[in-house]
């Protein structure tokens, strides 16, 4: 999935989503495993089952209940907010 300058919201996704977006909020809660990518824009991911890639630049970046792997990578941002179970 792949957007510009809008938001994404995805959810209840069952095998790997890939989605991408740029200046808005990307959310995703309740998948399978996800590669996410946002520039200038905030990331939200909850629920992931399975590994997680998460690079987002110039914003947040919330993470919480992921079951495997997290790679995370934020640029120019305070990352206290994410938490890996």
């Amino acid at each position: 999935m792949k957007n510009q300058n809008g938001s994404v919201e995805v959810g209840r996704v069952e095998g790997e989503l890939v989605a991408i977006t740029s200046f808005a909020e990307l959310r995703v809660e309740k998948t399978g495993p996800a590669q996410l990518t946002t520039q200038n824009g905030s990331i939200d991911a909850q629920g992931i089952g399975g590994n997680l890639r998460a690079t987002a630049s110039f914003s947040k970046m919330r993470v919480d209940d992921v079951t495997g792997s997290a790679d995370l990578k934020n640029q120019m941002i305070d990352q206290r907010e994410a938490r890996h179970r």
